[in-house]
């Protein structure tokens, strides 16, 4: 991988956490041995643990290797586990600790969680002397932002939360994107109970919730074994309460709940009411909609929401003619269906698998 040009020497980045002690960057500096490792490390990694091992009972030297290359792989070859089994906690931690705060200082992020969870994985209780022993490198809403991430990214979504809720409570403010990836991985799982214990937390210890935030909660009312509309509905009216202007994709997701429980007629009244009132809405409000009465047989009425699509500028996708042509087929209305392929040739909409099926 080419890194980037950073512009200051390894002697200048040692210099950056001048709070370790002068003897451990002294061994950095001046350890004979980094060359060696350094030269050896393109060949076996392995190898050269071993032969430091005799050589020094420090990480040091691969600290230097790690600093002057912004390599961290000896590392990920280690194992933090291993190293404490090794050279024993201190050492350890120490070292990692120090890893972590010069990946951190030039924003090597991927870095920095690979360590960051290497450490956790073996002891969760270890990520406060990890900020410690970085000297002020790296701060708590750092570390703890860096590991939910890393965590996330490896699926371990409950150690996830854990930590998340862990920083809250301490005061620390979490970006509301990392909160909302986390919402939206417990709403795949359809763990109703988690989600809104993570966004009242959201909503007292901060950060507040934004459109996304609520789009997500919105997709967790409106779709399968979860599908609740009273919930939906709140969801809209705290939006307008807490001035976030509910968009067209929040809607949309209302609409196709109401349709999904048999309200169709209340969707399109609520859809006529956007007209009126001047809000954002789109295809696949109209979509939802059209959807619904189709899967009702009421098709007139679907024809009619594509006639009022027309009316206000909007212009029916592929899919609204997809769902139409589904419903009529359905009914054996061929002259009908016949129509609506015409006036997709008109508009230049091409059919797709769906339409044809």
């Amino acid at each position: 991988m080419i890194r980037p040009q950073l512009g200051f020497s390894r002697r200048n980045l040692i210099r950056r956490v001048h709070k370790y002690s002068s003897a451990a960057l002294s061994t950095i500096r001046d350890d004979p041995l980094v060359d060696s490792v350094e030269r050896t490390s393109k060949t076996s990694q392995v190898n050269q643990f071993s032969f430091c091992t005799v050589r020094s009972p420090t990480l040091f030297p691969y600290i230097a290797v790690s600093v002057k290359t912004l390599n961290h792989d000896i590392f990920c070859e280690m194992k933090f586990a291993n190293v404490v089994d090794i050279y024993g906690i201190s050492h350890a931690l120490e070292s990692f600790s120090m890893l972590v705060g010069i990946f951190s200082l030039v924003k090597m992020r991927r870095e920095v969680r690979h360590l960051l969870l290497d450490v956790m994985v073996f002891d969760k209780g270890l990520l406060s002397e990890v900020v410690r022993f970085s000297s002020g490198s790296i701060t708590p809403l750092q570390a703890y932002g860096n590991l939910i991430k890393a965590l996330v990214d490896n699926s371990m979504i409950e150690d996830a939360l854990e930590f998340c809720l862990e920083a809250m409570e301490i005061g620390l403010e979490m970006g509301v994107p990392l909160c909302n990836s986390l919402l939206k991985c417990f709403v795949e799982r359809n763990n109703v109970g988690v989600v809104r214990s993570l966004f009242e937390y959201m909503k007292v210890l901060g950060p507040s919730p934004n459109i996304y935030t609520y789009i997500t909660m919105m997709d967790l009312y409106t779709k399968g074994n979860t599908l609740d509309v009273d919930e939906a509905n709140k969801i809209l009216v705290e939006m307008e309460n807490h001035g976030v202007r509910p968009n067209a994709v929040t809607y949309s997701m209302y609409l196709r709940g109401l349709c999904k429980i048999g309200k169709v007629e209340s969707a399109w009244e609520f859809l006529k009411d956007f007209q009126h009132r001047g809000l954002e809405y789109d295809n696949y409000c109209c979509n939802a909609v059209i959807l619904g009465f189709c899967r009702k047989g009421e098709l007139n009425k679907a024809f009619t929401v594509l006639d009022e699509m027309k009316k206000c500028g909007l212009s029916p996708d592929v899919h609204s003619y997809s769902i139409l042509v589904d419903g009529f087929c359905k009914e054996g209305n061929v002259s009908e269906v016949w129509n609506l392929f015409e006036e997709m040739h008109r508009r230049e909409l091409m059919p797709n698998v769906i339409t044809y099926t």
